[in-house]
């Protein structure tokens, strides 16, 4: 699921803004929009970080997840609410 999302984001920062980043892209994307506090989109950073936190987690630290369906719940919404928000800045 993040990976996706993170894809899409990407690659509207790239279209809207110009984000380019070599080195370190899944912080950079993160801090590209902190960074920027793009009004319409101040949550990005924020969903992106915690959708990130969770993948790591479920890669390398899956034994200390203490509420998985919570954690899939909240990763849903944040995932739909970044692709909503991608689709609505395309109109």
């Amino acid at each position: 699921m993040y990976y996706s999302v993170f894809n899409l984001v990407r690659a509207y920062a790239r279209r809207r803004y110009g984000f380019w980043s070599e080195m370190n892209v899944h912080a950079s994307l993160i801090k590209h929009f902190k960074m920027n506090s793009y009004d319409e989109y101040d949550s990005f950073c924020e969903d992106l970080q915690f959708l990130r936190d969770c993948r790591v987690q479920c890669d390398y630290d899956p034994q200390h997840i203490n509420d998985s369906k919570g954690m899939m719940e909240t990763c849903d919404r944040l995932a739909k609410r970044l692709i909503d928000s991608v689709d609505g800045a395309k109109s």
